[in-house]
């Protein structure tokens, strides 16, 4: 969820892991440990990334390897303070780095009740 480039909730995808972060100011702050993926580390392997936002500031995160079988990666993550008061909050995918490429090949929004 992206606030502004100084405040944003993110899940990363870098070495082999996923780590899930607060931006808060441009200070990160880690909110699980790492999880480490069974797939090599520059492999081909594509890796699934879900977000959940419910009441409009209940962040739930998940992952998957097949884009079946989802794992959570935190229970939930509640009221991140992302926006300013001009801004709203906004889901995104981004690349962030000075070398290497992401690749994106599918992102659906959808509204479930």
């Amino acid at each position: 969820m992206y606030g502004d480039d100084r405040n944003l909730l993110s899940i990363t995808c870098r070495n082999n892991q996923l780590e899930l972060s607060l931006r808060k100011d441009g200070k990160e702050t880690p909110l699980s440990a790492p999880v480490i993926l069974p797939i090599p580390e520059r492999g081909e392997t594509p890796v699934y990334l879900r977000l959940q936002v419910k009441a409009g500031c209940q962040y739930a995160f998940f992952y998957s390897l097949n884009g079946k079988d989802w794992t959570q990666i935190k229970q939930q993550v509640q009221n991140a303070d992302l926006v300013q008061w001009d801004r709203v909050a906004r889901p995104g995918l981004y690349y962030e780095g000075k070398t290497g490429e992401a690749l994106f090949e599918y992102a659906l929004m959808r509204n479930q009740q």
